[in-house]
């Protein structure tokens, strides 16, 4: 039987906000930072969560709609590393698994929030140039003879890219 309670892309792995929308990764990872710090104050993470949230929301001008996906995105990431499966992507947030972290005593909650950081900077954000590399490598169809189809990596620059390089030329 398979778990439907978070969202997996045809691999099986965890679809996390980031995948989706790559510039919330440095406001998610700010919010854990953040309640790390306040954490070491004796806050509890609920309540460092809610507080940090809101004040980056503006730091890094998001929109208040996403302010309750950030939330959850790093619950989320706090639940993955005390290794639970996390909620899904647009469930509301995990309310049992927020009261279960702010019962763990102040070293686990701070450890579980660094190894949520940790994984959210080895998860690589898709970059422009991964995205060019993808899309100039391309099947090309196989000839009549029926031989098996090629992967050819296309070289060639595309107008936007000569263009850019003629305004940088002195």
């Amino acid at each position: 039987m398979t778990d439907t309670t978070a969202p997996t892309n045809p691999a099986g792995e965890t679809v996390w906000l980031t995948d989706l929308l790559p510039d919330t990764g440095h406001a998610v990872h700010a919010i854990l930072e953040c309640v790390a710090e306040e954490m070491s104050f004796d806050e509890s993470f609920s309540e460092a969560l809610k507080g940090w949230t809101q004040a980056l929301r503006g730091a890094f001008k998001m929109k208040p709609d996403l302010v309750p996906l950030l939330e959850n995105e790093a619950v989320r990431r706090v639940t993955a590393a005390a290794g639970h499966t996390p909620s899904g992507l647009l469930d509301p947030p995990d309310h049992a698994m927020i009261a279960a972290i702010d019962a763990q005593p102040a070293p686990v909650r701070q450890a579980l929030i660094d190894r949520a950081l940790h994984h959210l900077r080895l998860t690589p954000a898709p970059t422009g140039a991964l995205a060019r590399s993808a899309a100039l490598t391309t099947s090309v169809p196989a000839p009549v003879s029926g031989t098996a189809p090629t992967t050819v990596a296309t070289t060639t620059p595309t107008a936007t890219a000569a263009r850019r390089t003629a305004h940088r030329a002195p």
